[in-house]
């Protein structure tokens, strides 16, 4: 919807009905045995942007609901299938290169995603548009987790912030349909990437920042 200047879109998505024998992998507990789960999630997403001349400001925020208990019945985590972000994080969601990403959907695990997004853009000339954004990422629900310290001793962990992250991008006409482009984000990963590092020991401390950059040639027809 456009006022003027002024800019919003908007989408809200309700998720209902059951799941019927299902096993639940949490990120603590192991497989569960195979039950029947209540659905009941929901997906909410709006942006807000003002633009003037050739410049552009976007302020992003959408709210994947999680999963709290994976012990009960009830399934309160937004869930989706083959779907296509591009708007939200460059380091781990879907960029120019299709396949190789960190997650392809709104959410991380069973436990959501809250995410708030303020956006630049600007085309600098008729070829040449080049734009910078800052996110900030936490998860819905806690990511709870058995830490594999073995100096301390195992202790249960619980943590929400993904983290902060810069981003920016440039993007120039070679020809009519030839499009070169090259974008590039930093995270500064919050406690709750921890879960997922691979050569570090989980302690409930993100050990490392995640920087990633992609470029393409694309040739449209």
């Amino acid at each position: 919807m456009d006022m003027g200047n002024l800019f919003f879109n908007w989408d809200a998505i309700y998720q209902g009905g059951d799941v019927d024998d299902a096993t639940f992998t949490a990120t603590n507990l192991g497989t569960t045995a195979s039950q029947d789960y209540d659905v009941s999630a929901y997906f909410l997403h709006t942006d807000v942007g003002f633009a003037w001349d050739d410049f552009k400001v976007t302020g992003t925020f959408w709210y994947a609901s999680g999963d709290d208990d994976e012990k009960d019945d009830d399934f309160e985590g937004f869930f989706s299938t083959d779907v296509d972000i591009f708007t939200g994080s460059t380091v781990l969601m879907e960029s120019y290169d299709d396949d190789n990403y960190f997650t392809e959907r709104s959410y991380l695990l069973d436990k959501g995603m809250m995410l708030a997004k303020v956006a630049f853009d600007w085309q600098a000339t008729e070829k040449l548009k080049v734009g910078a954004a800052g996110l900030y990422m936490l998860t819905a629900e806690d990511v709870e987790y058995i830490d594999g310290d073995g100096t301390a001793g195992n202790s249960n962990q619980s943590e929400d912030e993904i983290g902060t992250e810069i981003m920016g991008y440039l993007s120039y006409k070679l020809y009519q349909n030839v499009e070169f482009a090259i974008n590039a984000g930093f995270l500064f990963a919050g406690d709750a990437m921890d879960y997922f590092e691979e050569d570090s020991i989980r302690d409930g401390s993100s050990d490392e920042d995640i920087f990633r950059s992609m470029a393409r040639v694309r040739y449209k027809f």
